[in-house]
């Protein structure tokens, strides 16, 4: 989730658990950028989830679902690491995480950039990105699932200068997964 302009963001459906931290401020003086990362292990019951902004902004989200094999622990996350920068730039790195609990995770490398029409977002060390077009073209991820326990980095660079929060985090299936199975199905609004 990215939050242009949004100050402060709360995510209220039962059952999402917020990534430590989230949500974050990545540019402050006058905007209140933020972005957060929220999870949660599927029950049947799935409400996506919703959020309230203490005032008028821009607000993007992606949501990712992903499957094991053997299923998701009660808590699956892994690694985590975020970098920021305030200024206007067109590449940021982030990285290393620790060194992964096991050698299948499912890894993503969340971007929220405070220019509302971003192009050409790529970022390294394997990750695929996925980014909508239109008004969530301002919140990129990149996906992959693991195949060694390497900690994980990125660099991701795009054409029009922003301000920018980057988050790398992973996802641990439960014991005895042999892979992080089936395709990354996302829904972005």
């Amino acid at each position: 989730l990215n939050s242009i302009g949004g100050n402060t963001v709360t995510e209220d459906t039962a059952g999402w658990t917020a990534v430590s931290g989230s949500p974050f401020t990545y540019y402050n003086p006058t905007h209140y950028d933020q972005f957060g990362v929220w999870y949660k292990i599927a029950d049947g019951s799935d409400d996506p989830p919703s959020f309230t902004i203490q005032r008028t902004a821009y607000l993007a989200s992606q949501i990712f679902e992903v499957s094991s094999s053997t299923g998701w622990p009660t808590n699956p996350l892994d690694q985590q690491i975020s970098a920021n920068d305030t200024n206007n730039v067109t590449s940021l790195a982030c990285g290393p995480t620790g060194t992964l609990a096991a050698a299948d995770e499912a890894a993503f490398a969340f971007c929220a950039l405070s220019v509302i029409t971003v192009t050409g977002t790529s970022e390294t060390g394997g990750f695929t990105i996925s980014q909508p077009t239109g008004y969530v073209d301002y919140c990129a991820v990149g996906y992959q699932e693991t195949s060694a326990t390497t900690a994980l980095s990125t660099t991701a660079s795009w054409t029009t200068a922003s301000r920018i929060g980057i988050w790398i985090v992973t996802f641990q299936p439960a014991a005895g997964s042999t892979t992080v199975s089936g395709d990354v199905a996302l829904s972005s609004s």
